[in-house]
């Protein structure tokens, strides 16, 4: 299940151009979204989280699957799920890099063997998969757009005017240049 091209681009214009007005305004119109460093950072934090509360919730500790799921749901998920709605438009592999490690915290908090599936993990713990996660924040943070009493907010949704037709080349012949709109003639 995934979003076609377009709907991912509009997604995240719509996203950035928000970041972009209300967020950064004191940095200056140059900013741009890096995505690999935008995952890295998040695959960072989470992984400290992790090491952070290994003895919560690794494998030989005496909490509940419960009370470890519990866990995982207020303190680490909240770290991957913030400024989820930029994934929508990031490369597979790059979305891909966040399930894992949800994959692999799934399986820490049920002491799962190596032969049960992530989906059936994931099915079990009533977590939803990275990319179903992205779907949903985006149309609740569209949802949010739609309805507010803000003008400037509005205007976010407004798509960008279509970009200017191609420019005519430039045919070099012995009497000079001359507009060509024809390659073939």
């Amino acid at each position: 299940m995934g979003f076609n091209s377009g709907f991912k681009g509009l997604i995240f214009m719509i996203f950035v151009r928000h970041i972009e007005e209300s967020h950064l305004k004191a940095v200056g119109r140059n900013c741009t979204y890096d995505e690999n460093s935008h995952i890295t950072a998040k695959k960072t934090q989470i992984n400290l989280k992790l090491r952070q509360m290994n003895w919560f919730i690794r494998r030989k500790s005496k909490l509940t699957i419960e009370n470890k799921l519990l866990l995982y749901k207020t303190i680490i998920k909240p770290i991957g799920s913030y400024g989820i709605q930029l994934l929508g438009c990031a490369k597979p592999s790059n979305t891909q890099i966040i399930q894992i490690i949800q994959s692999k915290t799934l399986r820490i908090v049920f002491n799962a063997p190596w032969y049960i599936s992530n989906k059936t993990l994931h099915k079990d713990s009533r977590i939803p998969f990275v990319e179903d996660e992205i779907i949903r924040m985006t149309n609740r943070y569209l949802l949010n757009l739609t309805g507010h009493s803000n003008e400037q907010v509005n205007q976010l949704l407004v798509p960008p005017p279509p970009p200017p037709p191609p420019r005519p080349e430039e045919d070099y012949t012995d009497s000079g240049p001359q507009m060509c709109y024809n390659k073939r003639q």
